[in-house]
């Protein structure tokens, strides 16, 4: 970058700075998070910050971890989770055997999910920072039992 996009300046500094952040929860109160030597980009004109690219998914992922490991169960969680796996609300429905308007209903606060629905978004999450799929290939997998038809050979 040569010049400022906001002011067109050219006194463009690469800086390490904090990043501040908040996350909302449907109750508004906010969670912030802050976050220490953040290479940025700063127009020494009028002070715009620019990030590099990848920064904010960082963030984010980081973000999620936290949530996570805080056990913070609240309506924007849920979306942000639901959101993070990458999974449409229709996805995530059919893999939990409720309707898309159930997600619906629990993304907006109207009813709550069951702590069995929580644990599975919790694993399909964690797996996804994790670069896994164990949790997604285990709903997606045939719900009919393999029985076999041979005597399962097993020892101890």
């Amino acid at each position: 970058m040569k010049r400022c996009v906001q002011c067109k300046g050219r006194d463009l500094r690469d800086v390490k700075d904090i990043h501040d952040r908040k996350f909302h929860l449907a109750g508004g109160q906010a969670i912030p998070f802050r976050f220490d030597e953040v290479p940025q980009t700063v127009c020494g004109t009028c002070g715009e910050r620019y990030f590099a690219a990848g920064i904010g998914t960082a963030e984010e992922k980081a973000m999620t971890r936290e949530l996570l490991a805080r056990q913070i169960r609240d309506p924007a969680v849920f979306k942000w989770f639901r959101g993070s796996t990458g999974l449409k609300a229709t996805e995530l429905a059919e893999l939990l055997g409720v309707t898309a308007e159930t997600i619906s209903h629990w993304e907006n606060g109207h009813t709550a999910p069951s702590r069995a629905v929580w644990t599975i978004l919790d694993a399909l999450v964690e797996d996804e920072l994790a670069g896994r799929t164990t949790t997604l290939d285990r709903l997606r997998a045939p719900a009919e039992p393999r029985i076999p038809k041979r005597p399962v050979r097993l020892s101890i």
